[in-house]
């Protein structure tokens, strides 16, 4: 090196990542909890799609990861995270039927305001489309609400 030079410094590129934090799953709603983790990727910028994956493996309860095991153990070349997120939203989101029956039968307004009920409502009727009109829920509300006032009235 000649006197006149100065000792050059070399300077490599950092990144300082964080790791996202997911939620423990809910398999009472699937899509919320992935709305969830998306963000927490989004966020920091992930968007490998084997990343992702990973993320999502290592953070599965083993009652969860069983459901998927198939995926997990041979996840597809091609887009793993979003394979594992189908396959686990269609393996333990409750079933139509199962939804159906929980708004006919087992769902109670308690002390819940009327808007959520009808929120909760629309979320256990889910994509059916021949039951999410208006005129539906406002029946159903109806019955629940008088339902309410009968027992309200005789207590």
């Amino acid at each position: 090196m000649a006197e006149d030079e100065a000792p050059t410094a070399h300077i490599y590129p950092t990144t300082a990542a964080v790791s996202p934090k997911l939620p423990p799953f809910w398999p009472s709603d699937p899509l919320v909890w992935f709305a969830q983790v998306d963000a927490q990727f989004s966020t920091r910028n992930i968007t490998s799609e084997k990343t992702m994956f990973n993320y999502v493996v290592a953070s599965l309860a083993p009652e969860f990861a069983q459901e998927v095991r198939d995926v997990i153990l041979k996840p597809p070349d091609s887009q793993p995270y979003s394979a594992l997120k189908s396959a686990l939203v269609e393996r333990t989101a409750a079933s139509e039927q199962c939804r159906l029956h929980q708004l006919f039968n087992a769902e109670e307004i308690c002390d819940r305001k009327p808007s959520q009920l009808k929120r909760r409502m629309q979320h256990l009727l889910g994509n059916n489309a021949s039951l999410t009109d208006a005129s539906f829920l406002r029946e159903q509300y109806n019955v629940y609400t008088r339902n309410v006032s009968v027992t309200c009235h005789t207590v």
